[in-house]
């Protein structure tokens, strides 16, 4: 990838390592959004739902 990039190796590893973490972080901002959203069906009338 680097050399047809025509990159050095450092920087296209770099670049991935960039790229898998920033997904990363925002996969990890979508769930704490999930956990705000859907924290109020988190009690005892739902876990009738949860054991379907």
């Amino acid at each position: 990838m680097a050399a047809r990039e025509r990159n050095t190796l450092k920087a296209t590893a770099t670049a991935a390592l960039t790229d898998c973490f920033s997904q990363k972080e925002e996969d990890l901002a979508l769930l704490m959004a999930a956990d705000k959203t859907f924290g109020e069906w988190d009690n005892e009338d739902d876990q009738v739902y949860d054991a379907l």
